[in-house]
């Protein structure tokens, strides 16, 4: 059985490979709270990655990420990072989401959303229009 430290580390590396496919430049980042950064036009992403194995809950198949950060697992927010790279370790697939929309200290996604493969593309096409959209987007606290 792979430790969750590995299973993270190869989530990571799905999700800076799905970046880099889609025409990103990417760094991977030993800080707390953000695993990636990923610089396309001029512009540069601060991206945390969430893996998460499949299992079954009540007969259906689903992955659940653990979003919270810190001992308390507060919920994220735009200081934190940008975007959120969810990965299915089965199916080697990224879901993208902008910080903002995370909603809770988990979020459930079934192996169906994970099929699509298309999902990548079209996730992270909607999630970079919400953080152009940021009023205040070069006025971030950065937290180091």
């Amino acid at each position: 059985m792979i430790s969750n430290t590995k299973n993270g580390r190869i989530a990571e590396y799905i999700a800076g490979a799905s970046l880099e496919e889609q025409g990103f430049s990417t760094s991977f980042c030993q800080q707390d709270g953000i695993d990636i950064f990923a610089f396309k036009d001029e512009h540069f992403y601060r991206v945390q990655v969430k893996g998460a194995l499949l299992r079954k809950t009540k007969g259906y198949l689903h992955h659940q990420f653990q979003l919270g950060i810190g001992g308390t697992k507060r919920q994220p927010d735009i200081n934190d990072y940008d975007l959120c790279a969810l990965v299915s370790l089965y199916e080697r697939r990224c879901f993208y989401l902008p910080v903002e929309h995370l909603t809770g200290r988990t979020i459930r996604k079934t192996l169906r959303v994970f099929e699509n493969k298309n999902i990548e593309e079209e996730t992270l096409k909607e999630s970079l229009k919400i953080i152009h959209k940021r009023k205040y987007r070069k006025k971030l606290k950065w937290k180091v």
